[in-house]
């Protein structure tokens, strides 16, 4: 059986500019990611003489990306992320996985949310979405 892929390690990092060349922060204090939720239309196709529902395929939807941190606003990445949040322009995110090949995931996305958290005698934290547009695309 293969070795699974651990989480301690993954390194997720998010372009700074709009454009090229691109030059990327690593996302610092990350303690969860989920995503990309990847999902394909599926369009019904059946119709009042079809013996069974008939479908074809639609077009794929890469979802959203979530990943939890917890803030530090000294961070210059943190800063990124506010001012992605602010100017609404898409960025390049990446995230280089544990494996042993060091596969990379590489999307563009919109900061769509900054909420803060902060419970009682706990640390800040934040949860923040991305809306991805276009392709997912993997390095192996």
């Amino acid at each position: 059986m293969a070795d699974s892929i651990k989480t301690l390690g993954c390194v997720l990092s998010m372009s700074t500019e709009v454009g090229s060349p691109q030059t990327f922060v690593t996302i610092g204090n990350l303690t969860d990611f989920d995503g990309p939720q990847r999902e394909r239309n599926i369009i019904p196709t059946s119709n009042l003489s079809s013996a069974a529902a008939t479908k074809m395929a639609g077009l794929l939807d890469e979802g959203d990306f979530n990943f939890t941190i917890n803030l530090d606003p000294s961070l210059s990445a943190h800063q990124a992320l506010v001012t992605a949040l602010q100017d609404g322009s898409a960025r390049e995110f990446k995230i280089v996985l544990t494996d042993s090949g060091a596969a990379e995931v590489h999307f563009n996305g919109i900061v769509k949310s900054f909420p803060m958290s902060g419970p009682f005698d706990d640390k800040v934290t934040s949860q923040i979405g991305v809306a991805i547009t276009g392709a997912v695309w993997i390095t192996y």
